[in-house]
């Protein structure tokens, strides 16, 4: 065979279709053996939200519950109530290796990270939490497809820049992505309106008022609106205390002598004395959070008197929160007590009878061994771990920040310390899957980075 056909058949595997082709030949196979799909806790307590069949969880995104329950319903009517999931889980991972196929070649050809790009393809084709996680039905699966999907239009706005801004489809499905983010986790489209409409007011000047008003509408509508006139309750407030209480307990703990009955008094409106100090575990905030109770004039009295902490031993205070998210930094420990990821049916059995989902164990059994085998190899198992994406995470955010020919991915960076950010507020310890939206775009904003310093060593005046 000649040099130019050879050539020619490479040309061919760095096509969009070819990358697509790819992912899913790899990924297909996951989706086989984790048949009808892995299930998180979260999916369930959704469907059964929808069938009304327990509404006691109500920190579930309304839109989760109404999406996951119709499908559960579509396989429900069939007769095969697990049809329904493996259909979401099928088109949940078609989607994303179609986003990551006009992704990886674009930024190969057009964002100025040449060749390299395509090792994308093995990163996300052959690591095995990426397939797991894309036939995952649960709200950070769908919600990293989303933040992915926001990451790609960014990286081609940093370098298309007026050509970008000038076709008007471009921004509109931009401006959609906010709403779209909002909608598939709690307060997850504040920060992406706000990127956007910075982007688009400066890009476009008056014109852009409209794309953004219309964005801000959509992410309202989304997060207040639609929940408040179909008379959705809102989540309760514990869910964003988790901080606040694992550190004022491990204050107790360490300084005992000095928290003052007036103190104690405020802490107790919220939480039993002996809940707070004997259930602590710094790994994970669960066992004194769901046993909280706050309203919003005890959250106040909370927070204002955990201030007063802080001020007298912040360094305490600091360590208290360290405790509890040092994991989402290591490069070599997880969670001691949450799965990294999960294979699978995830409820309570009583549930799953209900619901007539069950997996299949064998699929799954090999599932589970290959996920192990990969973990037991140094590289790979690094490149599964959290600590790795949230330092990069932060190392991008600062070069960005430093260097003007770097500077157009902040917005990117901004979407990826939004994840980082939730991960450090949040109850557990080193979760894998609170932070999997940060570890799938991370890659991405990666090679547009290096991209925009290799265009520059080979024409300074490049923009």
């Amino acid at each position: 065979m000649s040099k130019e056909a050879v050539k020619e058949k490479l040309r061919r595997l760095e096509s969009p279709r070819a990358v697509f082709g790819i992912l899913l030949i790899v990924w297909i196979p996951w989706a086989v053996l984790c048949f009808p799909g892995n299930i998180l806790y979260d999916a369930g307590t959704s469907i059964a939200w929808f069938l009304n069949l327990n509404r006691s969880n109500v920190n579930n995104p309304w839109f989760q519950n109404l999406l996951m329950g119709v499908f559960y319903r579509i396989g429900d009517l069939a007769g095969i109530p697990p049809l329904g999931v493996y259909l979401y889980c099928c088109g949940q991972m078609v989607l994303e290796a179609w986003i990551l196929s006009r992704l990886i070649p674009y930024l190969a050809e057009r964002a100025g990270a040449g060749k390299g790009a395509y090792l994308l393809i093995s990163l996300y084709g052959l690591l095995p939490v990426f397939p797991i996680y894309a036939v995952m039905m649960g709200k950070d699966s769908n919600f990293g497809v989303a933040l992915l999907a926001a990451v790609y239009l960014l990286i081609r706005a940093a370098t298309e820049r007026e050509a970008f801004w000038s076709r008007p489809r471009n921004y509109w499905i931009l401006a959609a992505l906010p709403a779209v983010l909002g909608l598939l986790r709690n307060h997850g489209g504040w920060i992406p309106l706000a990127v956007f409409a910075v982007l688009v007011l400066k890009a476009k000047k008056k014109a852009g008022i409209l794309p953004a008003a219309v964005s801000a509408l959509a992410v309202v509508s989304a997060a207040v609106l639609i929940p408040a006139a179909a008379g959705i309750p809102a989540g309760e407030m514990k869910e964003e205390m988790s901080i606040p209480l694992q550190s004022t307990a491990y204050y107790a703990m360490a300084h005992p002598e000095e928290v003052t009955e007036e103190e104690w008094n405020v802490i107790t409106k919220a939480v039993d004395r002996e809940i707070l100090l004997g259930a602590y575990n710094p790994m994970i905030a669960d066992p004194v959070k769901d046993r909280s109770v706050f309203t919003a004039e005890t959250r106040g009295e909370f927070l204002r008197m955990w201030l007063g902490l802080l001020r007298k031993h912040p360094g305490t205070i600091l360590q208290g929160w360290w405790d509890s998210v040092h994991l989402y930094f290591s490069l070599t420990e997880c969670s001691p007590v949450k799965s990294h990821v999960f294979f699978g049916v995830n409820m309570e059995p009583e549930l799953q009878e209900q619901l007539r989902l069950y997996s299949w164990e064998g699929g799954n059994y090999i599932a589970k061994g290959a996920w192990h085998v990969s973990m037991m190899v140094p590289g790979i198992r690094v490149l599964q771990r959290i600590g790795l994406y949230s330092w990069l995470t932060l190392g991008m955010t600062a070069a960005a920040l430093c260097f003007r020919k770097i500077r157009k991915y902040l917005p990117c960076c901004l979407l990826l310390l939004m994840v980082l950010g939730a991960c450090l507020l949040s109850p557990v310890n080193g979760y894998y899957r609170y932070a999997f939206s940060m570890i799938l775009s991370v890659p991405a904003v990666l090679a547009a980075v290096l991209g925009a310093v290799r265009r520059h060593r080979k024409d300074p005046d490049s923009k």
